[in-house]
């Protein structure tokens, strides 16, 4: 099943005007929260990856790190329409000169770095000099129970509600 979030209007600095009528989502299921739940940061975030992606193969050739491929940038939209209200804050984010969308987070009590690209989104979570390491393949993993999941534990180990096993590295 499939949401759709209502349309962006999208405008970059030169004035040039962008419009995605309609973006697709995952819908939630009742283990996790609503569109109406999603965080306010969430439309400034979309707009950042849809303005970073390359209109051709040229600019990801030339440009390594400054644009994203267009599943790349997909992979990402999912990933924030899928867990935003999971995640500690409002991220910084930048495309790796591998061409992946990185995400860093801040949480109370350590921070978050997410990896997205096609086929996988790896999560490291850092708190009192421990870092746990969760990869998450796309294709077992396609209604995003699993992400939210594993975003529910990190979020609880940052905020200082959990403890981190260093053998579940």
């Amino acid at each position: 099943m499939w949401d759709i979030v209502p349309p962006f209007d999208l405008r970059s600095n030169a004035g040039q005007v962008q419009v995605i009528s309609v973006v697709v989502v995952p819908t939630f299921h009742s283990d996790s929260v609503g569109i109406e739940n999603y965080p306010d940061w969430l439309k400034r975030v979309t707009k950042r990856i849809v303005f970073s992606t390359a209109s051709d193969s040229t600019q990801l050739e030339t440009q390594p790190g400054r644009w994203l491929s267009k599943d790349v940038a997909d992979a990402g939209v999912s990933f924030f329409a899928n867990a935003s209200a999971l995640l500690p804050s409002e991220p910084y984010i930048y495309a790796s000169l591998d061409g992946h969308l990185v995400a860093e987070f801040r949480g109370g009590k350590g921070s978050l770095t997410v990896i997205i690209s096609p086929e996988a989104t790896v999560l490291f979570a850092s708190t009192n000099h421990i870092v746990s390491e969760h990869v998450l393949e796309r294709k077992k993993d396609r209604d995003g129970s699993k992400l939210r999941e594993t975003l529910r534990e990190i979020r609880n180990i940052l905020a200082g509600n959990a403890a981190v096993d260093p053998s579940d590295r």
